[in-house]
């Protein structure tokens, strides 16, 4: 079995079996974030959103009212099932779920207005193919919204932090500094506007 297919069934167990837990969630619910989000989209009426590595959907709820169509993209069909279900009970059609990797994206190249990904990247095996597969999807003139964990950059300290990670939660795989997303996202041809 290929380390890749190893790491999709770990992600596949370690979030399958919470997929509902984290629909109700507080700490995944709730953020400052989802205002920045809305605002990045408010008056984009006509414009399509993929919610990249959505988990439970909660990036995709918020910014469906506002936009015409948000894909759900995850590489746990549980968590799938969890957004298709809370989007019925929300009444937001406009939300629909495809299952994949995000290194692999089954998109046509432009596709997409908006790409947001909140408290996913450290799961991606590859986050430099990734960020170019974002960018592939991505019409010109698009904007990608990155939310994740930073990791301090100083050795001692990162080299706890990704311990943690892993004892936490045995699909992580690494949190970046700001200078390694600054790299990578430079590297995969994305344009940084701003970082906070």
């Amino acid at each position: 079995m290929t380390s890749t297919a190893q790491h999709t069934q770990v992600v596949q167990k370690q979030f399958g079996e919470q997929a509902s837990a984290y629909l109700s969630s507080a700490v995944h619910a709730q953020g400052t974030e989802f205002a920045l989000l809305q605002a990045e989209v408010a008056g984009q009426g006509e414009a399509r959103v993929l919610d990249l590595g959505c988990g439970a959907g909660h990036v995709s709820f918020h910014v469906a009212p506002l936009v015409k169509e948000v894909v759900a993209y995850d590489l746990s069909q549980q968590m799938l099932d969890v957004v298709t279900a809370a989007a019925v009970d929300r009444g937001l059609s406009n939300v629909s779920t495809v299952n994949g990797a995000a290194e692999r994206l089954p998109f046509a190249d432009g596709e997409f207005d908006f790409v947001f990904s909140r408290y996913s990247a450290h799961h991606w095996s590859d986050l430099g193919v990734a960020l170019r597969e974002v960018r592939r999807v991505l019409k010109p003139g698009g904007v990608a919204a990155f939310i994740d964990v930073l990791s301090p950059g100083s050795p001692l300290f990162d080299t706890y932090l990704q311990s943690v990670e892993v004892l936490r939660d045995t699909s992580h795989v690494r949190d970046y500094s700001a200078g390694e997303w600054l790299r990578q996202v430079s590297e995969a041809g994305l344009h940084t506007r701003s970082t906070t």
